[in-house]
């Protein structure tokens, strides 16, 4: 098979993958090919981590392809001091906040960070959005006079008002636009108080400094189990991911390559999608599919699936209980539990919730945002009514957390009901974000005492909690002692 027939048939089995997972029959009846090939072509994708197999024996995308999304917006712009600057407007109205460029004539969402009244769909990172209608699209007209501000009321979606704010270099030239959206009711009269906040952040993400980037070390490139083209361009596609951009000479010395096969490889790639050419430079950068495909297969992650047999494996060693938290607003809710052998603990049952500084599951889900996400936490205590007097005090949380986050878990002893203790740890995902936590709780001497195996509840936990991170396509990193594996702890610095 020809390496540009090669190329594009990978293309069109990843955008086939990106729908839902397949078996090796469907994927062969939708693309008219022998399943032979199918296997082949599969076979070369999954050794590159572009696909994978999940527990049901389908195919599905890959993790690597979250890291090439995100490596698609570094070369744009800092996705993460992009992500810091939208949740602080998030955080601030209380609407979804979101960002969009103008590629190749199309405007597409680059970022967003929900709201928490409504998810919109239609602004998922990758999307195009309409070039006539909306207040993004106002904003960014490259017909009539420029529009410094714009709003909507039900353009894109009957009852979802949204205003836009250009955000402009040093020069004045669009570097894109950064907006919110919500009901029209949250929105009504407040447009003033939106665009001011707006404008601040614009202003934040107009002085971003590029995303860090880092020469490609070609001594990690592997032996390929088959010399496929896929795995020569999937090494490719990992040098734009480490160095942002690069022109064909810089690429062909890399991969050790005639530059007149790069080009050929290049010519595919771009038509595919995976690569595109910057016309300014003559270099090249990871494809805005990719940013879709990764979108794509976020919406195909289920979380309790993943989890859940590390939370089963962890439980057949103990007998004790283990959850799986997520945090909703100030609290931590139980997705997900696997019932005690001795004693089943009636705290967290299945979707109900705790305070996120209370019990170990959902400190894990706190300590480890960092300081900025512990003064927002318990500032909103405040307007809730609590009361610091009761329990520990507002200091005191803070070095807890603060003990959590060096530790790298949460343990704790007789807190929520006398003679039990419990065990957490965060779970990250791609972006190094807490995404979920993972404990286990049981009488005193099961938790603080090692089983059978030698291993304490708080390396089972660990172990666990990093095990579903890297399914979730976190990086993972070892500790001091080199035999457990953690996640990288969220960066933490401020913005705006």
């Amino acid at each position: 098979m020809r390496t540009i027939q090669l190329l594009n048939k990978a293309g069109l089995l990843v955008n086939a993958l990106a729908k839902g997972p397949k078996t090796h029959s469907e994927l062969a009846k939708q693309l008219g090919e022998p399943r032979s090939s199918i296997y082949r072509i599969t076979s070369s994708l999954e050794e590159v981590g572009l696909i994978q197999t999940n527990n049901e024996g389908q195919l599905g995308l890959g993790v690597r392809i979250l890291h090439l999304g995100e490596s698609a917006v570094d070369a744009l712009v800092n996705r993460t001091l992009l992500r810091q600057n939208l949740g602080w407007l998030r955080d601030q109205l209380g609407m979804t906040a979101f960002f969009c460029t103008v590629q190749q004539d199309q405007i597409i969402c680059l970022d967003r960070q929900e709201g928490a009244d409504i998810d919109l769909i239609y602004l998922a990172p990758g999307r195009v959005l309409p070039s006539k209608k909306g207040a993004v699209a106002h904003v960014l007209q490259r017909e009539g006079p420029p529009k410094s501000w714009s709003w909507d009321d039900g353009e894109l979606a009957s009852g979802v008002a949204s205003v836009a704010v250009a955000v402009k270099d040093s020069s004045g030239n669009i570097l894109g636009a950064v907006a919110v959206a919500g009901l029209s009711a949250s929105i009504g009269n407040n447009t003033e108080t939106i665009r001011d906040a707006l404008r601040k952040t614009a202003v934040s993400i107009a002085d971003m400094p590029p995303a860090t980037t880092e020469e490609f070390d070609s001594s990690r490139i592997n032996e390929p189990n088959s010399p496929s083209v896929i795995v020569k361009a999937a090494t490719l596609l990992e040098v734009l991911r480490h160095e942002g951009q690069a022109n064909s000479a810089r690429l062909a010395e890399v991969l050790g390559e005639p530059i007149s096969s790069v080009y050929r490889m290049l010519h595919t790639l771009t038509s595919i999608g995976w690569v595109e050419q910057d016309g300014k430079r003559g270099s090249y950068r990871i494809g805005l599919i990719m940013l879709s495909l990764a979108e794509a297969q976020l919406r195909h992650m289920d979380l309790r699936k993943i989890a859940d047999q590390t939370m089963r494996n962890i439980h057949a060693l103990t007998g004790e209980t283990t959850f799986l938290c997520v945090r909703h607003g100030i609290r931590a809710v139980c997705i997900d539990r696997v019932d005690g052998d001795r004693v089943n603990s009636r705290v967290l049952q299945l979707g109900t919730s705790l305070p996120l500084h209370v019990g170990a599951a959902p400190r894990a889900l706190l300590a480890f945002e960092g300081r900025r996400a512990w003064e927002t936490y318990a500032t909103n205590l405040g307007f809730e009514g609590h009361n610091w007097s009761k329990g520990p005090s507002r200091a005191e949380l803070f070095q807890n957390l603060d003990e959590d986050r060096s530790k790298g878990f949460c343990l704790v002893d007789n807190e929520i009901t006398p003679g039990i203790a419990a065990v957490g740890a965060p779970i990250y995902n791609h972006r190094g974000e807490v995404v979920a936590s993972l404990s286990m709780s049981g009488l005193r001497e099961g938790i603080l005492q090692d089983n059978n195996d030698g291993q304490s509840a708080v390396e089972l936990i660990l172990q666990g909690s990093a095990e579903i991170s890297k399914a979730l396509g976190a990086t993972i990193l070892k500790d001091n002692g080199g035999n457990k594996t953690l996640p990288l702890p969220t960066p933490v610095s401020s913005v705006v």
